[in-house]
């Protein structure tokens, strides 16, 4: 019986990669995204951050956009405010000192919530020191990988 691809959490610095051909890493993103068995699934946060970072680009913006409409990418829900919140804080308390953004927090969150266990990111020094509150580490599939 074939083995179901699990979920991977993708965040930004990918996602702009992919999109900017002339982005130094676009190449390798492109070639990893490629070889990776399993769906891709992020949160606004991070589609929020890469719009912003695809600085303005309608065209790139709208290829963002059908990737989410195509289901190359799926976008969750965080869930009700209370509970994410509260999640944050512990989070931000944890980790503070290391300078978090708002998508790296949602997406520890969604590793905890969805049990995760991968993402595929750039920022591999700060979710190299990420854990969930049971402290579990992911598994970094970036392009140093």
């Amino acid at each position: 019986m074939a083995r179901m691809p699990e979920c991977i959490l993708i965040d930004t610095g990918p996602i702009v990669a992919i999109l900017c051909r002339e982005d130094s890493g676009h190449a390798d993103c492109v070639e990893k995204l490629q070889a990776l068995d399993g769906e891709l699934v992020t949160c606004w946060p991070v589609i929020s951050e890469a719009v912003f970072l695809l600085g303005g680009r309608t065209d790139r913006v709208q290829s963002l956009l059908q990737m989410l409409i195509r289901g190359a990418i799926r976008c969750v829900s965080l869930g009700t405010e209370r509970e994410v919140a509260a999640w944050f804080a512990n989070f931000y308390q944890r980790f503070g000192e290391h300078g978090p953004d708002l998508a790296d927090a949602a997406l520890m969150y969604l590793a905890e919530r969805e049990h995760v266990a991968r993402i595929f990111t750039l920022d591999l020094r700060d979710f190299s020191i990420y854990r969930t509150s049971d402290d579990r580490a992911l598994e970094i599939v970036g392009v140093a990988n």
